[in-house]
C-alpha cells in the first residue's frame, strides 16, 4: 500500500512539474522577440474560431429561415398524392391526423394562374386552395405567413389572401379587388379561359421573396370558378419532428387504403437542400484553412522554441527527465494555445452572432432599404460549434506534437559540454 501511495505521489509530482514548466514556457518571452509567440498563435486561433462561428451562425439563420418557409408554407414534411380518385377518404385523413408524430394534415390544390388589378398588368401567381378553417387545421401555416394587414379569412365568398410584394405590384390593399385568370382543359380543342374576381381580405409577409410575390390563398369552394372539376388534391402532412420523415412515411403508408404516392421533404426539395449543404461545407472548408495556417505557425513557433531552449532541455534530460515528459511539456503548451484561443474565439463569435444587427447598424453595412429583410438572422448549432472547437484544439495539439518530435535529436552531453 505504501508503495502504491509512493508511486501515486511521484506521478502527481511529475505531472504537476510538467504543467508548471509548460505554463512558464507559454508565458515567457523569447530572447529573439518582444512578444511571446504563443500569444500570436492564440490570436490566430481566436480569429479563426470567431470568424467561423459567426459566419456559420449567420448562414444557419438564413438557411433555417428559408427551410422553415419552404416546409411550413410550400412543400410540407410529407406530401400525399392519391393516384386514382385524386382524393383520400375522411377516415383515412383522420387516421393520419391521429398518428403519433403527426402535427397537422392539410388538403390543398395548387393552381397556376395569372392575376391583375385595375392598376396593373397580369403577374404570375401560384394560387393555393385550402379549407376555410385552415387556421384550426394548420396553425403553423398562419404563424409562418405572418399576416401584416387584415386577417387570414376565407369564410366569405371570393376572398383571397396575398403576399405583400404581390399587393405592392398590383397596387391593392385589404378590401380591394383583383381578377384571376386560369387556363383549363385536357386537350388543345377543349382549352378555355376562366376568370373570377376576388376581394383581398389579408396580406402576409413571410420574408421569402418568391412566396410573397407569387403566392395567394383561396378556399376550395371559390376555386371551382377558375379550375376544372377533376383537379387532383394534395395532402400536406406536418410532423412534430421533420427529421422523422422516413419513419413517418412508412407509418402513414400503412394507414392508406387507396393507392397513393408519398413524397418526403428531402425528396421534394432535394436539389435546393443539396445546394445549401454544399454551400455550408465549402464555407467551413475555406474558413477551416485558417486553422491549418495557424497550425503551421504553431508548429514553426514551437519548433523554434525547442532550439532556443535547447540548454534548458539538456539540463532537464541530465536531471533525469524522460523524453516523453519533455515532449509532453510542449504538447501541453500547444493545448494551452488551442484552449485559450478557442474559448476566446467562441465567446467573441457568440457575441458577434447575437449582436450582428447592432454592429451592422453602427457601421451602416446592412441598410434595410436595399434588402428584403429588416434584420439578419443568426442561429447557433451545437454540433457545428463543438466541431469547430474540437478541430481548433486538435490542430494546435497536433502541431505541438510534431514540433516536439525534434527533442529526440537533442543529445544532452553535447549541449552541456561548453556550458
Amino acid at each position: 500500500m505504501r508503495m502504491i501511495k509512493k508511486l501515486m505521489w511521484k506521478s502527481r509530482v511529475r505531472i504537476n512539474s510538467i504543467f508548471f514548466i509548460a505554463k512558464r514556457y507559454f508565458k515567457t518571452k523569447r530572447e529573439s522577440s518582444s512578444l511571446a509567440p504563443a500569444v500570436l498563435s492564440v490570436f490566430g486561433i481566436l480569429i479563426g474560431v470567431m470568424v467561423l462561428t459567426s459566419v456559420i451562425s449567420i448562414m444557419n439563420g438564413f438557411q433555417f429561415g428559408m427551410i422553415e418557409n419552404i416546409l411550413e408554407i410550400r412543400s410540407y414534411h410529407l406530401r400525399i398524392l392519391p393516384e386514382r380518385s385524386g382524393f383520400l377518404e375522411k377516415n383515412e385523413i383522420e387516421d393520419i391526423r391521429n398518428c403519433r408524430g403527426v402535427k397537422a394534415v392539410l388538403p390543398f390544390m395548387d393552381i397556376q394562374t395569372i392575376v391583375k388589378s385595375s392598376y396593373s398588368d397580369f403577374i404570375i401567381c401560384l394560387l393555393r386552395a385550402v379549407e376555410k378553417n385552415v387556421q384550426a387545421i394548420d396553425p403553423g401555416l398562419i404563424k409562418q405567413l405572418n399576416i401584416i394587414s387584415g386577417k387570414f379569412d376565407l369564410s366569405k365568398k371570393n376572398s383571397i389572401v396575398i403576399g405583400n410584394l404581390m399587393a405592392s405590384c398590383l397596387g391593392v390593399d385589404v378590401g380591394d379587388s383583383v381578377r384571376i385568370s386560369s387556363i383549363v382543359g385536357n386537350s388543345f380543342n377543349t382549352i378555355k379561359q376562366k376568370q373570377s374576381s376576388f376581394r383581398v381580405t389579408g396580406i402576409f409577409k413571410s420574408w421569402e421573396r418568391n412566396i410573397d410575390l407569387n403566392t395567394a390563398f383561396i378556399s376550395f369552394s371559390d376555386s371551382k370558378s377558375i379550375t376544372q372539376e377533376n383537379e387532383k388534391m394534395i395532402y400536406g402532412v406536418k410532423l412534430k419532428n421533420h427529421f422523422d420523415d422516413t419513419f413517418q412515411k412508412h407509418e402513414v403508408s400503412k394507414l392508406l387504403k387507396s393507392k397513393a404516392k408519398i413524397i418526403s421533404w428531402r425528396e421534394y426539395n432535394r436539389s435546393f437542400f443539396g445546394v445549401l449543404r454544399l454551400e455550408k461545407l465549402m464555407m467551413m472548408f475555406l474558413i477551416g484553412l485558417i486553422f491549418i495556417v495557424v497550425g503551421v505557425n504553431i508548429f514553426h513557433s514551437l519548433q523554434k522554441t525547442v532550439y532556443e531552449r535547447i540548454e534548458e532541455i539538456g539540463i532537464l534530460r541530465s536531471t533525469g527527465a524522460s523524453l516523453k515528459a519533455i515532449q509532453l511539456v510542449f504538447i501541453i503548451e500547444g493545448l494551452y494555445i488551442g484552449l485559450i484561443g478557442s474559448v476566446s474565439g467562441l465567446i467573441l463569435g457568440f457575441f458577434i452572432s447575437g449582436h450582428i444587427n447592432e454592429i451592422f447598424a453602427v457601421f451602416n453595412v446592412f441598410p434595410t432599404t436595399y434588402f428584403y429583410m429588416d434584420k439578419i438572422p443568426a442561429r447557433i448549432g451545437f454540433f457545428e460549434i463543438l466541431f469547430i472547437f474540437l478541430f481548433s484544439v486538435l490542430s494546435s495539439v497536433l502541431a505541438a506534437f510534431s514540433a516536439s518530435s525534434e527533442i529526440n535529436r537533442i543529445n544532452p552531453a553535447e549541449v552541456l559540454r561548453y556550458e
